[in-house]
């Protein structure tokens, strides 16, 4: 598998999409966070039998991502 991780920094801070069918396979971060679930307020909606509402979140801060597992 390859790296897509993206270093540029012109492109801003998100999540970009390589798998799956969406409209949109970049998604921006929001006050630096990404939240994603099964709810319509999701940032990334995510589909399946038994996804929670709000399974994880991506933060961005100084150059940094990191994820925080919500649904355990």
């Amino acid at each position: 598998m390859k790296n897509h991780t993206q270093t540029d920094e012109t492109c801003g801070n998100g999540l970009e999409i390589h798998r799956g069918r969406t409209a949109q396979p970049f998604r921006p971060t929001v006050e630096g966070r990404l939240v994603l679930g099964s709810a319509p307020e999701c940032d990334l909606r995510l589909g399946g039998a038994g996804m929670p509402a709000v399974h994880s979140q991506v933060h961005v801060d100084g150059g940094k991502a990191w994820i925080e597992a919500i649904a355990a």
